[in-house]
């Protein structure tokens, strides 16, 4: 059985005054199969064609983002970090850009049931680009696995183009899904406090502390 990682977020990692305050980080973690089955189902149901991609913030029709969560509710497990750039003491508290992808990467997997990580491939969204953040997060990830004294390790950190991957299109809807519900102030996070117990969400506050640093900026 394979139960791969994947990783996307929702917001941008900047922090000049411009920036949105709010990224949204999800890691999520899948069976390929179970999910590819049930996405297949969807795009057939709502007739979107069989290459279709579930994009959260291109997404009108309420129905179909609807109708994803009822589809993968309770088919994955997964970790939610919302880091407001606004409610910390400063908007760097957590370091910036790829700095600050790093750190809530890792806090994600820190929230994964035990065992979850291990042996496993994690892949993040992106092209090229995601180098630089696939190497600023090894080492750091270690790191931090050691001074939890956690011995299971990934057994690979790659990217890939969403459009070619369900697992990533299911981490972007469910940051996306969080970002909807805070926009529009709703009291539940969607289907994701409710209906789905597999995932866990963390809103850092201060006065917690910066957890871990990069040499990456």
């Amino acid at each position: 059985m394979s139960v791969p990682l994947a990783v996307d977020w929702s917001g941008d990692p900047g922090v000049d005054p411009k920036s949105q305050p709010l990224c949204i980080m999800s890691v999520v973690a899948y069976e390929e199969d179970v999910l590819g089955s049930a996405l297949a189902r969807l795009r057939e149901a709502k007739s979107l064609g069989q290459h279709y991609e579930f994009h959260y913030k291109d997404i009108n029709d309420r129905s179909v983002k609807d109708n994803f969560m009822a589809a993968v509710t309770d088919i994955f497990i997964g970790a939610i970090v919302i880091f407001d750039k606004d409610a910390m003491e400063t908007r760097d508290a957590w370091g910036r850009d790829t700095n600050l992808l790093v750190q809530l990467i890792i806090q994600c997997i820190l929230l994964l049931p035990p065992g979850t990580i291990k042996g496993v491939p994690m892949t993040i969204d992106g092209k090229r680009e995601v180098k630089v953040l696939e190497r600023a997060l090894r080492p750091a990830l270690s790191k931090k696995l050691l001074e939890e004294e956690i011995t299971d390790r990934l057994s690979k950190i790659g990217h890939a183009k969403s459009k070619d991957h369900n697992g990533i299109q299911l981490a972007d809807m469910t940051a996306g899904a969080v970002r909807e519900a805070i926009s529009n102030r709703k009291k539940e996070l969607f289907f994701l406090r409710t209906a789905h117990t597999g995932v866990r969400i963390l809103q850092p506050k201060p006065p917690m502390e910066r957890p871990y640093r990069t040499k990456y900026k």
